[in-house]
C-alpha cells in the first residue's frame, strides 16, 4: 500500500513569517495532540496517476480534530494477513508467506477507475495456491468517480475471483474529505460509501453470492471525522492505526462506527521475505474468517506438491521429467470441514484419488494435473491450474535391487544387518547410492545411506525402535545412479517386546469391606528389576479404590499402593489387576485374589457415671468396632470413623461437640450438659460412619436426678457463759443450696452435743415445710458438777441433708462452779475467765507485799489487834440474764436472725468448664 503525502516546499523562517501568538498557539496544537500516528508503507504513485494505496490520515494532519478521547479496541485475536499491492513487485514468495504465519491477504485490483493494478492476478492466483485466503479491494476517489460506475467497474475486475476460497472484496477509502481538505463533507462522504456497498453487494449477488457486504477500509481520523455514524450502513470496518515501533496494543481507533473486523496495524512490517509490506490482524478465529468472510462459506483451499520418485528430487512449475519416470503427488488442504476426499486429474486423461497417489507418464507431452479437495460439507477447492510441466521421451535403463535383513526377528531395541545388492540387467551396478527407510518409523539406521561396492553391495545396521506388542517392520532400500531409473527393494522384520513380569502381594488376603491394606508391586524383566514402567490399577468393577490409581516402579522396580475393598453385605471375591506398561517390553498384568468380608460397624454408647445432676454434665463415650476375622464373637476397634451426635429434641440438653472421630482405641467421648430439673432423661443418639463400610447407629437414655442439697447451719445463744446446773437458750439458723442456688432446707436433719456432757432440749430436729431459711430453737443444760476453775464445752450442732452432705457449726460456752465467780464472768461475758485470773494475780501480789511489810515491822505481840484485810469482800451482786445479741429482737423471735451472715445473696453460678474426662 502507498502512504498519502502531501507536496512540500521550503520551510518559512522567521524572516518570512512573523512569530505571532496565532502562530504559536497553532505549533502547540499540532505538538500537543495525543496518540498514535497513522500511516501505510510508502510507495511512489503510478505515472501519471493520483498517490494511490490504502493510506491513512495522521492526527497531525491540518483541520482533523484530535480523536484522543475515543477508546482505542484491544485486538482480539492473531490471525495474522498482508495487503500487498504493485509496489511489492510481482515477485512475491507466497509460499514463505504463508510459512511466516500468514493466513490472509488483500491484493490491490484497481488503482483508481480504469487504472488496474498490473500485478493483480498474479498475487490472487499465487496467493491461493500457496493456502492462502485472497480478497481484492478497490482504491477509490469519492470526489471524482460514481459510486455505482466504480462499484461495478470494480466487479467486473475482480469476476475471476468471485469464487469459492476468496474473500469478500474491500474498499480503500482515504481522500476527499473536507476534514482532510477535500471537497465531500462527512455526510457526503457517508453517502457515497453506501452507494458504492449496496451497487457492489448487488453485483456480487448477480455473480451468485447474495447477501455479501464488502469491508470498507479507512483509518481512525477519517472514521472519527468523515463518517456520520448514524447513517452508515455498517460495513464491516477495516481500520488503519498504528502505535510505534510497530505493536498490536492496545488496539486502534474506530471512531464511532467500531468495532473492526480487520485491524492494519502495521505500514512497515516484514515478513515471508518482502519488505516493508503492511500487516493485518483479523479481529476472530480461522473459522470465523472462512465462514464470515470467504466465498462459498469457507470452502477448503487446496494445495499439492510433486515429487520425481525415479530421481528423488522435487519438481515445481515448468519442471521436466521423463516418461517413465514415477511422480508422487502429496495434497494438502485447509478451511472447509475435515476431513477431507481428494480427486486428481492427471492432464493426460487419467485421474486418481487418495493422497498421496503416485502416476507414471508413458508420453513425452505438456501436461497440467488438478488437485479438486472436497470437504465434508460438500465443498471443493481446486489447484493446479496454470502450473504445467514437460515430459520428456527419454527413457533410462532400470536398476533392479534385493534387501535382505539377518536376522528377520529380534527384539525390541535390538539390531538387525541389512544388506541390498543392486544389478542392472543383471549385471552388479557400482556406485548406486542407496538409502534406507522403515515403516513404521521408530528404529534407527546406523547410516541412512550407502554407495555400492564392486558386486553392487550395500550395507548398514538397523536397531529396531520399542515394541509392546509383536509389530512388522518394512525395511526399504531406495537406489539411484545417474542414468539410471531408481528401483526400490523392501524385507519385512520380526520385532518382539521383551518379555515384563509384574508380580503382586499380597496374593491371597481375607479382609473386611472398606478397611485399606497396602499393596506390593515389583516389575522385572529377564530375572533383573525394571524401574520406570508405567503401572495401572484395576479391580475388575467391584467398587473398591486405589491410591494412587497409577504409579510407576522405582529404581528397585517397585512401587506400593493402598487398596480399599468395597462393602459388601454378604461376602465377595475382588480380583485385583496390576498392568505394567513400558516401551519396548510387553504389557502384562499382574493379578491377586482378595476376599472380602461384610464390614458390620458397631457402635456403642456408654455413659461415663450413671446418671447426670438436673444442671450438671457427664461424658459418654462412643466405641466404634469392626467384627475381628478371627471369628468367635471378637471385635476390632476401628480408629478414624466418623460418630455424629445428636440428642433427643424433647429432652433438652445440649452437646460441647456434634461430631468427632475415633481414636487408635476405636473410641470417642462426647460430654453432655443438662438443662432440665430432676425427675427427666437425656437420649443421646450416635451415627457412626466409615469408609467403605456400613453405617451403625446407637442411642442411649441418661436419667437426669435433681442435685444434692448441701445444708448450711450456723449455733448461737444468748450467752457464753453459764454456771453449772444451768439452761442456755440456742438458735440454729439453717439454710441449704443445690447447684449453688439457694433452697428450702426442708428435709435437713439437725442433731446437738457437747464436748463435756449436759443435755439438749430437743436432740433431734427434722425441718419441715420451712421457706428459705429455718430457725431452730433448744435449751442446753449445763452439768450439774464442774472443776472449781470453771470448764469449757463446745456446743456443736450437725445439720445433715438426705444425700449425706452435712454441715456443723460450733459454740465455746464457760460454765463456772456457783462459787467461783460467775458473776465476774456473767458481767464481762466472754471475758470472765479472764478477768477471774487477773483477780486472782493481782490478789497474790498484794498478799506477798503484806508478808514482805510484815517481815519488815517488829513483831507485835499476840495482844496485838490483827491488822485489817486488805482485800474487801467482794459485794453480793444479783445475776441478771443477758440480753439478746446486737441485731436480734428476741431469742425466741423465730423471725429473727441471731447472727447475721456475710454470705453472698443467692443466684444463678457461672456456669463451669467442661472437665476433662480422660477417654
Amino acid at each position: 500500500m502507498v502512504r498519502l503525502r502531501a507536496s512540500t516546499g521550503p520551510r518559512p523562517t522567521s524572516a518570512h513569517v512573523p512569530a505571532t501568538w496565532a502562530t504559536w498557539a497553532f505549533l502547540l496544537l499540532l505538538v500537543s495532540l495525543p496518540g498514535p500516528t497513522f500511516g501505510d508503507a510508502s510507495a511512489a504513485p503510478l505515472p501519471s496517476a493520483p498517490a494511490q494505496g490504502l493510506a491513512t490520515l495522521a492526527h497531525s494532519t491540518p483541520g482533523v480534530p484530535s480523536v484522543a478521547s475515543t477508546t482505542p479496541h484491544t485486538p482480539q485475536s492473531t490471525l495474522s494477513g498482508v495487503d500487498v499491492s504493485v509496489y511489492q513487485g510481482s515477485g512475491v514468495n507466497w509460499g514463505s508467506v504463508h510459512g511466516a504465519g500468514n493466513s490472509f491477504a488483500f491484493a490491490r485490483a484497481v488503482a483508481y477507475y480504469g487504472h488496474n493494478d498490473p500485478d493483480f492476478s498474479t498475487n490472487m492466483v499465487n496467493g491461493k495456491a500457496a493456502g492462502m485466503y485472497m480478497g481484492a479491494y478497490d482504491f477509490v476517489y469519492p470526489a471524482s468517480e460514481s459510486a455505482t460506475g466504480d462499484a461495478d467497474y470494480f466487479n467486473g475486475v475482480i469476476t475471476p475471483y468471485v469464487a469459492n476460497g476468496y474473500m469478500y472484496p474491500a474498499l480503500d477509502l482515504e481522500s476527499d474529505c473536507t476534514a482532510s481538505g477535500g471537497s465531500l463533507s462527512a455526510s457526503q462522504i457517508t453517502a457515497w460509501v453506501n452507494a458504492w456497498g449496496l451497487q457492489l453487494e448487488k453485483d456480487l449477488g448477480s455473480d451468485g453470492f447474495a447477501g455479501v457486504k464488502p469491508t470498507v477500509y479507512m483509518n481512525g481520523n477519517y472514521a472519527s471525522n468523515c463518517i456520520v455514524s448514524s447513517s452508515w450502513d455498517k460495513w464491516p470496518l477495516w481500520i488503519a492505526g498504528y502505535w510505534s515501533p510497530c505493536a498490536t496494543s492496545p488496539g486502534p481507533n474506530t471512531g464511532s462506527i467500531g468495532p473492526y473486523s480487520y485491524w492494519q496495524w502495521c505500514s512497515s512490517g516484514s515478513t515471508g521475505g518482502i519488505s516493508p509490506v503492511d500487516q493485518d490482524i483479523f479481529a476472530g478465529s480461522l473459522s470465523q474468517l472462512q465462514s464470515g468472510f470467504v466465498f462459498g462459506g469457507g470452502a477448503p483451499t487446496a494445495n499439492y506438491a510433486m515429487k520425481d520418485q525415479t530421481t528423488n528430487s522435487a519438481l515445481f512449475c515448468g519442471g521436466t521429467f521423463a516418461a517413465g519416470d514415477t511422480i508422487q503427488f502429496t495434497a494438502s488442504a485447509s478451511g472447509g470441514t475435515a476431513p477431507y476426499t481428494y480427486a486428481w486429474d492427471f492432464g493426460d486423461g487419467k485421474t486418481g484419488s487418495g493422497n498421496p497417489v503416485t502416476h507414471v507418464y508413458t508420453a513425452p507431452g505438456t501436461i497440467d494435473a488438478i488437485l479438486t479437495v472436497t470437504d465434508a460439507g460438500g465443498k471443493t477447492g481446486t489447484s493446479g491450474a496454470g502450473c504445467p510441466f514437460t515430459v520428456t521421451g527419454t527413457v533410462r535403463p532400470a536398476l533392479a535391487a534385493l534387501l535382505a535383513a539377518t536376522p528377520s526377528s529380534v527384539f525390541s531395541g535390538n539390531t538387525t544387518a541389512l544388506q541390498v545388492t543392486v544389478s542392472s540387467s543383471s549385471a552388479p551396478v557400482a556406485g548406486a547410492v542407496v538409502a534406507f527407510a522403515a515403516s513404521p518409523t521408530g528404529g534407527t539406521f546406523s547410516s541412512a545411506t550407502a554407495t555400492t561396492n564392486a558386486l553392487g553391495e550395500a550395507f548398514t545396521n538397523y536397531t529396531s525402535g520399542s515394541v509392546s506388542s509383536v509389530t512388522t517392520v518394512s525395511l526399504n532400500s531406495y537406489s539411484t545412479r545417474t542414468g539410471y531409473t531408481p528401483t526400490n527393494a523392501s524385507t519385512s522384520l520380526t520385532v518382539n517386546p521383551r518379555p515384563l513380569t509384574v508380580q503382586v502381594a499380597p496374593v491371597n488376603l481375607t479382609t473386611f469391606g472398606g478397611q485399606p491394606h497396602a499393596l506390593s508391586v515389583n516389575v522385572s524383566s529377564w530375572g533383573a528389576v525394571l524401574p520406570g514402567c508405567a503401572l495401572t490399577f484395576s479391580d475388575g468393577g467391584a467398587g473398591g479404590s486405589f491410591s494412587p490409581a497409577t504409579a510407576t516402579s522405582g529404581s528397585l522396580g517397585n512401587a506400593s499402593v493402598t487398596y480399599t475393598p468395597p462393602k459388601t453385605a454378604s461376602g465377595t471375591n475382588v480380583t485385583l489387576m496390576v498392568s505394567g506398561t513400558e516401551s519396548g517390553y510387553t504389557t502384562v498384568t499382574g493379578t491377586s485374589i482378595w476376599h472380602v468380608q461384610p464390614a458390620t460397624l458397631s457402635l456403642n454408647l456408654t455413659p461415663l457415671q450413671g446418671a447426670i445432676d438436673a444442671g450438671g454434665y457427664l461424658g459418654v463415650r462412643a466405641t466404634v468396632t469392626f467384627p475381628s476375622l478371627s471369628g468367635g464373637g471378637a471385635r476390632t476397634p476401628v480408629e478414624g470413623a466418623l460418630v455424629v451426635f445428636s440428642l433427643a429434641p424433647s429432652t433438652g440438653g445440649h452437646l460441647n461437640v456434634g461430631a468427632g472421630g475415633t481414636g487408635p482405641n476405636g473410641s470417642f467421648v462426647v460430654q453432655v450438659a443438662d438443662t432440665q430439673p430432676g425427675g427427666t432423661f437425656l437420649t443421646l443418639d450416635g451415627t457412626a460412619n466409615y469408609t467403605g463400610a456400613f453405617n451403625s447407629t446407637a442411642s442411649v437414655r441418661i436419667p437426669v436426678v435433681a442435685a444434692p442439697l448441701v445444708p448450711l447451719a450456723t449455733l448461737s445463744a444468748t450467752a457464753t457463759t453459764m454456771d453449772a446446773g444451768q439452761t442456755l437458750a440456742l438458735v440454729v439458723r439453717v439454710t441449704a443450696t443445690q447447684e449453688g442456688a439457694a433452697v428450702s432446707p426442708d428435709g435437713v436433719q439437725v442433731s446437738f452435743s457437747s464436748s463435756a456432757g449436759g443435755s439438749f432440749v430437743p436432740t433431734v430436729v427434722t425441718i419441715s415445710g420451712a421457706g428459705s431459711t429455718a430457725y431452730l430453737h433448744a435449751n442446753y443444760s449445763a452439768p450439774a458438777s464442774v472443776p472449781s476453775g470453771g470448764l469449757l464445752v463446745t456446743l456443736s450442732v450437725l445439720a445433715e441433708a438426705t444425700a449425706g452432705h452435712t454441715s456443723v457449726s460450733n459454740l465455746s460456752v464457760m460454765v463456772f462452779h456457783p462459787s467461783g465467780g460467775g458473776i465476774l464472768s456473767f458481767a464481762f461475758q466472754g471475758y470472765g475467765l479472764l478477768l477471774w485470773v487477773g483477780v486472782a494475780a493481782v490478789a497474790a501480789v498484794l498478799v506477798a507485799l503484806i508478808l514482805r511489810r510484815r517481815r519488815r515491822r517488829p513483831h507485835l505481840p499476840s495482844t496485838e489487834p490483827a491488822a485489817p484485810s486488805e482485800t474487801p469482800a467482794e459485794p453480793s451482786v444479783e445475776e441478771v440474764a443477758p440480753g439478746p445479741p446486737a441485731g436480734a429482737t428476741s431469742a425466741a423471735d423465730p423471725t429473727a436472725d441471731p447472727t447475721p451472715l456475710s454470705a453472698p445473696s443467692p443466684g444463678t453460678p457461672a456456669p463451669e468448664p467442661w472437665p476433662d474426662i480422660p477417654e
